[in-house]
């Protein structure tokens, strides 16, 4: 499949892995969703398609703090995160936890960091950085 999965590079949300990675990690996809919801380290987010309306499970690798949750994109700017951005809101299971995230919104590379967790704050020095205030 010459090129999938789409690049979603910008200078401010850069694609850090290599695209054969990137269609692994895909294809690995339905195998993470049922374990996200038994990891604390991986989060499920619940959003609804831009286009389709169909809602979609994706699992992501998700930081909580001080009412926000962060998810380093380095994947670039993909389709969930699109969806959310439009929606303005999505539904997220973190550590056996359901929570509501509204008022997203992306950090680019180099961003201000100030309130996010230490993790994301690191990956913001390469990657960009999905941010949500839990709700």
């Amino acid at each position: 499949m010459a090129g999938y999965p789409p690049r979603n590079d910008t200078p401010d949300t850069p694609v850090l892995l290599p695209a054969p990675i990137e269609r692994i990690v895909l294809g690995l996809q339905p195998v993470l969703g049922p374990i996200a919801r038994r990891t604390p380290a991986l989060a499920t987010i619940t959003h609804r398609g831009r286009v389709t309306g169909e809602t979609f499970q994706t699992p992501v690798r998700a930081f909580r703090g001080d009412g926000v949750l962060a998810v380093a994109m380095i994947h670039g700017t993909t389709d969930w995160v699109r969806n959310i951005l439009a929606a303005g809101a999505a539904d997220v299971r973190l550590s056996g936890t359901q929570c509501r995230i509204v008022n997203p919104r992306v950090v680019p590379v180099g961003g201000d960091a100030d309130g996010l967790p230490d993790a994301a704050r690191k990956a913001l020095r390469r990657s960009a950085v999905f941010v949500a205030d839990i709700g």
